[in-house]
């Protein structure tokens, strides 16, 4: 069968491994197999004096069989001394059950699993990274830093394609790294050119660093290499952010068919959404519900975020609520604070600023996101404590990604604006723009190009976001739904068109703007809209 496998997907070589009691120990052979005639092209054998020493001989023998199969990197000094990260049979076992769970995107099952390699070997690095990976995957990401910490502790015992993983990871995680995540995924790869998560997470580095183009293209090649959910799903994302929603809403079905998983469904709400048709993207939200403690909590906050598209504050800000007492009883702290953050930003916008603050002090208090802290910051700075957002922005400012210096001037520009000092406002955006093309930079900086009376770089912005509006669907590029930030484009578009005298333009955008938000008591730019649209 496993020859037949290989044939129909152009796999040269088939291993059959057996092992079998030799007095008290055990006896072992692996044989490479040409797929193709049968015939066995390269044969390793070891023993075992017992259990316990049965993956070192394994790693004996895997030494032998890559040389006889013309591996050069298996000689020299390491012959005969591949290292395994699992030091027992019981806890390999284990750290395969919760990879398998974790690619199938279930990340509270998988994390029982890794805690249970981990007591069975305190010292398998390996399972710490993937312990590491679901926390992070669930919003915990305090959690996720120590255990990659511990994780980085133990490379030494680790093989050179672990280590390329665990620190890639790494990188793309709690190290906010993303350059030196390509670099090292990209000499995975190299050296390892059937690695599918290698290719996978360089598809993942690469559009941390916005370039969906290249996301695309290793994303596609990791699916190649193993058509699964997983990566059938990350090209459905990345078609999403590029604006694609129908290659988007394709991909996503395909995926959803091969194994319904928590993010296949935000495509297809977000391809629904845009396309004007709400039910079919709350029923996408629905679906996603049922998929897990993530998808849940997603679901919970995409259902909220079209409320706010719509201009139904009331609904929003109760589900939201509930959502996040449903997160804080699940331990989902990241989800939690977002969901606060949106309601602070559900209490500003309906007038009612004295409610925002307790919210955004908890919010504040569960994580340190930039999907958290932005929103926050710019909180903050419309309640007019300018201070608590400039210390916000000094930590974003510090760090070694680029992004996450990008998203701190935007609080720098935010205070800048609110202040008056509207060119200061432009030169911070228009360096943050170099370090990272996000959109949030591109919209902050066409508000303000348009309240400095420059109407022609506004409308420029105003439409570059309109054209990205796949980002603005998650604008963290995090995947937890911010279509809401989409709706003000229209306003600030019809101001840049009201300066520069296409009167009918701004009339049609006043009007979109109003058809969503007209009816919200308290929101400043629907009040402006109408007083704009008076006959003068």
């Amino acid at each position: 069968m496993a020859r037949l496998v290989a044939v129909r997907d152009g796999v040269k070589l088939v291993l059959a491994g057996t092992v079998s009691s030799a007095g008290a120990g055990y006896a072992m052979s692996v044989r490479a197999i040409d797929a193709a005639d049968g015939k066995v092209v390269a044969l390793a054998e070891g023993t075992a004096a017992d259990k316990g020493a049965v993956l070192t001989a394994v790693g004996k023998m895997a030494t032998e069989l890559r040389q006889d199969l013309g591996d050069a990197t298996a000689g020299g000094a390491d012959a005969g001394r591949e290292t395994f990260t699992a030091g027992s049979l019981e806890a390999a076992r284990a750290y395969v059950l919760a990879q398998e769970l974790a690619v199938g995107g279930k990340f509270s099952e998988a994390i029982t699993h890794y805690q249970e390699a981990v007591q069975r070997d305190p010292n398998f690095g390996r399972a710490y990274s993937g312990w590491a990976v679901s926390a992070r995957a669930l919003g915990r990401a305090s959690e996720s830093e120590e255990l990659y910490k511990k994780a980085i502790s133990l490379t030494e015992r680790m093989t050179e394609r672990e280590k390329y993983r665990t620190l890639g990871g790494y990188y793309l995680g709690p190290g906010a790294n993303d350059e030196q995540a390509i670099t090292n995924y990209r000499a995975l790869v190299e050296r390892y050119p059937s690695d599918e998560v290698g290719w996978n997470n360089l598809g993942v580095a690469y559009f941390n660093t916005l370039d969906f183009k290249r996301a695309q293209e290793n994303g596609r090649r990791a699916l190649e290499i193993y058509p699964n959910a997983r990566n059938r799903t990350n090209l459905a994302l990345y078609a999403m952010y590029a604006s694609d929603f129908d290659a988007a809403a394709t991909e996503a079905r395909a995926a959803i068919a091969a194994q319904p998983r928590d993010m296949a469904y935000l495509p297809l709400a977000v391809a629904a959404a845009i396309g004007s048709k709400p039910d079919e993207a709350t029923r996408a939200y629905e679906e996603m519900s049922k998929t897990g403690p993530r998808g849940f909590a997603t679901a919970g906050m995409g259902r909220a975020d079209l409320a706010i598209y719509h201009g139904n504050f009331e609904s929003a800000a109760a589900q939201l609520r509930e959502g996040a007492d449903a997160d804080a009883r699940a331990n989902q702290p990241a989800q939690q604070a977002q969901k606060l953050v949106a309601l602070a930003e559900v209490a500003l916008a309906t007038g009612a600023p004295a409610r925002a603050g307790p919210d955004l002090r908890a919010a504040l208090a569960l994580s340190t996101s930039e999907a958290v802290v932005i929103p926050a910051g710019r909180a903050l700075i419309a309640l007019g404590q300018e201070t608590e957002a400039r210390k916000l922005a000094q930590r974003l400012e510090a760090e070694v990604q680029k992004r996450r210096r990008a998203f701190g001037a935007i609080l720098v520009a935010e205070i800048a604006l609110k202040q008056g000092r509207l060119i200061e406002a432009i030169d911070a955006l228009t360096a943050a723009r170099s370090l990272a093309d996000l959109w949030l930079v591109r919209f902050t900086l066409g508000r303000v190009y348009i309240e400095a009376g420059r109407f022609a770089e506004g409308l420029a912005e105003m439409e570059a976001c309109l054209s990205r509006r796949g980002e603005a669907a998650a604008v963290f590029l995090n995947d937890v739904p911010t279509l809401r930030y989409l709706v003000p484009v229209s306003y600030w578009m019809a101001r840049a068109q009201d300066g520069l005298g296409q009167a009918d333009s701004a009339a049609k955008g006043y009007q979109s703007y109003l058809e969503l938000r007209g009816n919200v008591a308290g929101d400043p730019l629907a009040a402006d809209a109408r007083k704009r649209l008076a006959p003068r």
